[in-house]
């Protein structure tokens, strides 16, 4: 995530999609020298980076050293250093990366997500999972099998308590469409699994019409050779239905996997890396379904067509 230093402190502030500077009670980045005004400056993403904005500040917004016109949107970068009423005391820009989702506890804590994904209540004993499945849309999962779109600012109950979301919406940079270069999971022809003799190494290959391409190495590849397992061992069983084949139960799953995930926290966090991986590397545009789930607390893999060798 992106991260404001205070360079007399020390101090690292991760910066939400709005963030405000000033002495005001609103302010995200909280100050305490007269100097600066009560609303002073609101760093913002905007899509495809991040600005700074003055907001008619008494003592002004000075960014390299250099004070900025009041009310423009200026463009910041990682290393650029921003000071606010007064010059001397900096603060650099250490990371430009997009925001992230945000979830606010009832007892106070925020807890950010990391590579798309929220657990909660935390990650050892998740029962709810946020996560991003494409660009600017956000879903929330239960582990009974339920998911639906998530909403930024909109409150939940998790275990008795509220809980609060605050999610960003992350663009990309405006392109041609180029709809050819986009696959779906019908596409696959088959999925092919090379196994090591002691399961340490699991090599995964996509035929699509095409090509055969290869799935990076990943850990989340041994989650998706026990769901082939068993989809391939149901549809060795005579008049069992395929809408019926491979689906397991999450426990299940995880005594299957040998403890490799010890909790369903690691165990979402491992399916939402699989969906992540085939949608951003073999743009296919609806990975969600790589593995689907049913109400009941139970999941399989969304390919019908395997290999294991």
């Amino acid at each position: 995530m992106a991260t404001l230093k205070d360079l007399t402190t020390q101090t690292e502030h991760l910066l939400k999609c709005e963030h405000r500077i000033g002495r005001g009670r609103s302010a995200d980045l909280l100050q305490s020298s007269t100097l600066v005004s009560g609303d002073h400056a609101i760093i913002r993403w905007r899509g495809d980076g991040w600005t700074i904005r003055d907001l008619h500040a008494t003592n002004g917004t000075f960014l390299n050293g250099k004070l900025l016109d009041a009310g423009k949107h200026v463009n910041i970068q990682t290393g650029d250093k921003l000071a606010f009423g007064d010059p001397s005391k900096m603060f650099e820009l250490t990371n430009d990366d997009p925001p992230e989702a945000i979830a606010y506890a009832p007892d106070g804590r925020v807890i950010h997500a990391s590579e798309g994904y929220l657990a909660l209540p935390e990650s050892e004993r998740a029962t709810l999972s946020v996560y991003r499945e494409e660009i600017g849309r956000w879903y929330v999962d239960t582990h009974d099998g339920v998911r639906r779109i998530a909403h930024d600012g909109e409150e939940f109950q998790l275990n008795g308590e509220v809980w609060r979301l605050e999610l960003p919406m992350v663009l990309e940079k405006t392109r041609r469409p180029d709809h050819s270069a986009e696959r779906h999971l019908s596409d696959i022809r088959e999925m092919i699994f090379t196994v090591s003799p002691d399961e340490e190494h699991v090599e995964i290959e996509l035929m699509f019409p095409d090509q055969l391409e290869r799935l990076r190495p990943r850990a989340h590849h041994y989650l998706l050779l026990v769901l082939a397992r068993r989809r391939l061992s149901d549809q060795q069983i005579p008049d069992l239905p395929e809408r019926e084949h491979g689906w397991i139960d999450l426990e299940e799953l995880l005594a299957l996997r040998s403890n490799r995930q010890t909790n369903h926290g690691a165990l979402n966090l491992a399916i939402h890396r699989a969906r992540q991986q085939l949608r951003e590397e073999h743009r296919v545009v609806d990975a969600a379904g790589l593995i689907e789930r049913r109400r009941g607390s139970k999941v399989r893999i969304g390919v019908s067509k395997l290999k294991i060798r």
